[in-house]
């Protein structure tokens, strides 16, 4: 199973972590993902990923209807705050800032979300791969709006 968020919530097979990615690929055309250092230890393989992605309703809407897998049905008809609470850290947050940031989230406008991805990779003692954690967490993000009156907010 690929472990995806940092409370254990989301498992998924491999295979459909796959399919999550092609998806995801479509959802978001203007995605990057970088590696930006890595380090193996004994069986472990751990990276630190960088990334920016552009959220779009529009898409997201639109690719409902593809998508034939049921593990991958919410991330494309829950509402966006829903999707994103894993990858944002609300701990040490006011009042004031919980409540502007869904109020961003969940706006209808496109998002440009900026984040890092821990990522780890567990080998048994035949190289066969026994555990995957890819742990997103957004540090960013702003409209695609000009002068709509919110700037970047940092998470």
């Amino acid at each position: 199973m690929v472990h995806m968020s940092p409370h254990g919530n989301l498992t998924l097979p491999p295979a459909i972590f796959v399919k999550m990615f092609e998806l995801m690929n479509e959802a978001h055309p203007d995605s990057v993902l970088c590696v930006h250092t890595t380090k193996v230890v004994d069986n472990v393989l751990n990276a630190q990923m960088y990334f920016k992605f552009t959220d779009s309703h529009v898409i997201n809407r639109s690719l409902v209807g593809s998508v034939r897998e049921n593990d991958l049905i919410p991330l494309f008809i829950q509402k966006r705050s829903e999707r994103f609470k894993e990858s944002i850290d609300m701990t040490n947050r006011s009042e004031q800032e919980i409540q502007q940031l869904a109020s961003i989230v969940d706006s209808e406008v496109d998002l440009v979300v900026y984040g890092k991805v821990n990522f780890k990779l567990t080998f048994d003692g035949s190289k066969r791969v026994t555990g995957i954690d890819f742990m997103p967490e957004f540090t960013s993000m702003n409209t695609t709006h000009i002068n709509c009156g919110i700037e970047d907010v940092p998470l």
